[in-house]
């Protein structure tokens, strides 16, 4: 005769299994998981190309400037770095510095070719230089007005504060950057 306890289970009463529950949970603790890994590498992506993108916007921008403090401070200043002239990516006849549209082709990543440099090429990259007097006033007037106010000042012997800024696309959004500097005789 077998004895039972009250209240207790036998022993194949306990060994059931899984239920169907149990796995449908670890699957959604998985997915769930799984996604927000997902979502962290691709923000990882994102941000390592974004700050690949800064560098090279940051290497230009020291790039002009070093071009811009190596001139000599004279009234061809405006001249060779028109203010507010905005460089579009196009040729400008094999020289490290064209004229008009195309003002600074090799330091938006184009080489006399006409052809991308890799990994040094913004999307849509323009870069503009503008000059202030030493009081922080921007030049007004045509371009001309604003060449003879620029050598006025460099002809008195005042400092100039020159403002480079680089602006390219990313993923639909426009990014800036910026570097003042002072060039003075």
């Amino acid at each position: 005769m077998r004895t039972q306890h009250v209240g207790s289970r036998t022993h194949r009463g306990a060994s059931r299994g899984f239920s169907i529950i149990e796995p449908l949970f670890a699957i959604g603790v998985i997915v769930v998981a799984g996604t927000w890994l997902l979502a962290a590498y691709h923000s990882g992506i994102h941000l390592a190309e974004l700050s690949n993108e800064r560098s090279v916007a940051l290497n230009d921008l020291r790039d002009m400037a070093e071009r811009i403090r190596s001139s000599p401070y004279n009234a061809n200043l405006p001249v060779l770095f028109p203010d507010g002239t905005s460089g579009d990516g196009a040729i400008g006849a094999g020289t490290d510095v064209g004229t008009g549209a195309d003002q600074y082709p090799r330091i938006v990543g184009i080489d006399t070719t006409g052809d991308t440099i890799p990994d040094y090429t913004l999307l849509n990259e323009q870069i503009t230089v503008t000059f202030r007097d030493q009081n922080g006033n921007v030049f007004a007037g045509t371009a001309a007005q604003k060449q003879a106010a620029i050598a006025a000042q460099i002809q008195a012997r005042n400092p100039l504060q020159v403002i480079v800024t680089v602006t390219w696309d990313n993923r639909g959004r426009q990014m800036t950057r910026t570097l003042s500097t002072v060039k003075a005789s």
